[in-house]
């Protein structure tokens, strides 16, 4: 998913695992203050965010 933005999981990826996660942003405004994700949108990437996260609490 290109962004043409630079983020901190871009170097800390050559450490340690790193991963992203974006929620939809019908208008496609990026990394501004008009950027806008509806309500459910970011509901749906917390709960996203829940399971990979107790995924990787339940791995040995």
């Amino acid at each position: 998913l290109p962004t043409g933005a630079g983020h901190d999981a871009g170097i800390l990826a050559s450490a340690i695992p790193t991963a992203m996660l974006f929620v939809r942003n019908p208008s496609g405004v990026s990394h501004s203050p008009a950027e806008h994700a509806e309500e459910a949108d970011c509901l749906a990437g917390v709960a996203a965010l829940a399971d990979v996260l107790e995924d990787l609490a339940c791995q040995p």
